[in-house]
């Protein structure tokens, strides 16, 4: 696994003055370890359409329910989570086409 920097995109939508929803973004950075997803995981996801394409490790305190990642410049979307007996939580990602 490679240790690299990885950038956490948390959402939050408010409503403005006129009752139309604004987005905002608060991002942090944190180390995290990428890995490869497995054939099994890439299959899996593939039944649901999703496209798997990495799992980056985080320690469980420093993740805060973000939906989003940066990695190397490139954003994805975390589809799953899964956190393991060691204090980490697994993010299973997918390339971010929308933006």
């Amino acid at each position: 696994m490679d240790a690299k920097e990885v950038t956490l995109i948390k959402r939050t939508y408010t409503k403005n003055n006129i009752g139309s929803f604004v987005e905002s973004t608060t991002t942090r950075k944190v180390v995290g370890n990428i890995a490869s997803v497995s054939g099994q995981e890439f299959s899996n996801a593939g039944e649901l359409g999703i496209k798997a394409e990495l799992i980056v490790k985080v320690w469980q305190t420093e993740y805060q329910q973000e939906d989003r990642l940066q990695v190397d410049g490139i954003k994805y979307l975390v589809y799953r989570t899964y956190a393991d007996k060691n204090g980490r939580v697994e993010l299973y990602c997918q390339k971010d086409v929308g933006v």
